[in-house]
């Protein structure tokens, strides 16, 4: 036996007996089998390990500073050393160099190391006040074997700590609310800016729309809005709805104000419209595939009628109708063997039930080769198209027998000079 170092199955040596010689003979047991057991074992597959964010989501006040809480781990394997990638993407909406520096970097582990590392990012704490803002990583680029588990993406939250300005005497204007709904039916809109905290002195702020299509969804353009000294009523929009017969998904008009003169700009100074159709889509009509139930019938000459159906499938919306007719085809002629091979057969709304059209069979005394009738169906009305088959062969049998004539033996007379032979019609 050869003891090699490979990891194997056990496996089999057949040994048989053969060719005795000096006179003797094989037994029944002439074949043996041996089982070889392998004594090896499997080296253990090295595995860098799988790298990903501890968690999908953090959070960070603005004058927290620098910022070591957002950790990627490796698990599953530490063997050979491995690195990533880490970057913001286009989604966040923090700046950098403004908000945060140092989102973008590479983290290293060396062989057997399986601790969290810490991105390096450190947090503006600027004195502009802004809404809750986010940065949003990504890992890319694993090396060393190293693969990305599914946390490839996390996403930090900054809250801002910043105290607006004290509003000016004369006030702010701002939307009266951030975002607006109405249907395409209402006509009149009432989207209005108001001025609050202060009156002081006449003010003015211009309003811009985009979004949706002036002259086609709604009436009106960017204009600009005026308080006189004193006045903080709210100020409405000239904007109109168009109520259209067009069946669209809900559309977006966008309204921002810029521009103040007399007093700030407050929050919200961006507002959207969602304007709501009020159109149905009319329903998708169908209405259905006609053809005959079977391609071939078969009849007697003396059946006298043979009945072939049409049906409608696929759908039963409106009236439809159908023509059928006879072709060249056949060999059957109309009026000496068949009537009726013309005709048309019409469905109700609503109506899928089979229709039959009728053919007449003439059972005449003639003795006729079988013969055929070949009808088709032409023409359909109301939307209905025609399925398969449109063709429809009657094989009609005939009944009667082939009768011989008799032949009359002649009338013989005769006389001394000649002899007479009177053939007699039967």
């Amino acid at each position: 036996m050869i003891d090699d170092t490979e990891v194997e199955t056990t496996e089999t040596l057949t040994l048989r007996l053969l060719n005795p010689a000096g006179g003797a003979n094989l037994g029944s047991q002439t074949q043996a089998t041996l089982s070889i057991t392998d004594n090896d074992v499997a080296v253990p597959v090295p595995s860098a390990g799988s790298l990903q964010f501890a968690q999908a989501a953090y959070t960070a006040n603005e004058p927290d500073g620098e910022f070591n809480s957002i950790t990627v781990t490796r698990t599953g394997g530490s063997d050979g050393e491995v690195t990533v990638q880490y970057l913001t993407t286009g989604e966040s909406t923090a700046t950098a160099g403004n908000d945060y520096t140092g989102a973008s970097g590479t983290l290293t582990w060396p062989a057997g190391d399986m601790s969290a590392k810490s991105l390096s990012l450190n947090l503006i704490d600027d004195s502009e006040v802004e809404a809750l803002e986010t940065v949003k990583f990504t890992l890319s680029n694993p090396t060393g074997g190293a693969s990305l588990a599914s946390q490839t993406q996390a996403t930090l939250s900054i809250t801002d700590n910043d105290v607006a300005v004290p509003v000016p005497a004369a006030g702010s204007l701002q939307f009266a609310q951030p975002a607006y709904t109405a249907g395409e039916g209402d006509f009149e809109l009432n989207i209005s800016v108001t001025r609050v905290g202060g009156s002081d002195g006449e003010a003015s702020v211009q309003y811009l729309v985009n979004g949706a299509t002036v002259g086609t969804d709604y009436t009106g353009e960017s204009g600009t809005v005026t308080w006189a000294a004193g006045d903080e009523t709210s100020k409405v929009l000239s904007l109109k709805l168009i109520d259209d017969s067009e069946v669209e998904a809900t559309e977006t008009l966008n309204l921002t104000l810029l521009n103040p003169t007399g007093a700030a700009l407050g929050n919200p100074a961006f507002a959207t419209l969602s304007i709501v159709d009020n159109d149905t889509a009319s329903p998708v009509l169908n209405a259905g595939v006609l053809q005959f139930a079977q391609a071939t019938y078969t009849a007697n000459e003396s059946d006298g009628e043979l009945n072939l159906t049409v049906i409608r499938t696929g759908g039963s919306d409106g009236e439809v109708t159908v023509q059928y007719n006879t072709t060249d085809s056949g060999t059957a002629l109309v009026d000496s063997d068949y009537t009726g091979g013309q005709g048309t057969l019409t469905w109700a709304a609503g109506d899928s039930a089979d229709k039959s059209l009728t053919l007449k069979l003439i059972d005449d005394n003639q003795a006729e080769a079988t013969e055929l009738v070949t009808l088709i169906l032409e023409t359909p009305t109301g939307g209905a198209s025609l399925g398969s088959p449109i063709h429809a062969t009657v094989t009609i049998a005939d009944n009667d027998e082939t009768v011989s004539t008799p032949v009359t033996p002649p009338v013989v007379t005769t006389s001394s000079d000649s002899v007479t032979l009177d053939f007699m019609p039967q």
